[in-house]
């Protein structure tokens, strides 16, 4: 079995900017964001920017990613990673 160590949140805000940089709305409490992130894994941490954006494609004629969105998918995410960490 292979463990890896969790990002940190500099890891985590240049993994956000990289992602949402270009869709997320102005200004941006990037420091916030990777605190709403922190004990997530980077995969978890890319799906819910990747899933934040997609919602906000599909839903907004804007396409702007918000703030309180990414920090939904990321609450999502932890959900689902602390189902699958009791089931192991």
């Amino acid at each position: 079995m292979l463990y890896y160590d969790l990002t940190d949140e500099a890891q985590i805000t240049r993994l956000l900017q990289a992602r949402l940089d270009r869709t997320i709305a102005k200004p941006v409490a990037w420091a916030r964001l990777a605190a709403a992130a922190a004990g997530l894994s980077h995969a978890d941490v890319a799906r819910a920017a990747n899933e934040a954006l997609k919602d906000a494609l599909i839903s907004s004629q804007s396409g702007r990613v918000g703030q309180a969105a990414v920090i939904s998918m990321l609450d999502e995410r932890r959900t689902i990673a602390a189902k699958l960490t009791t089931e192991a």
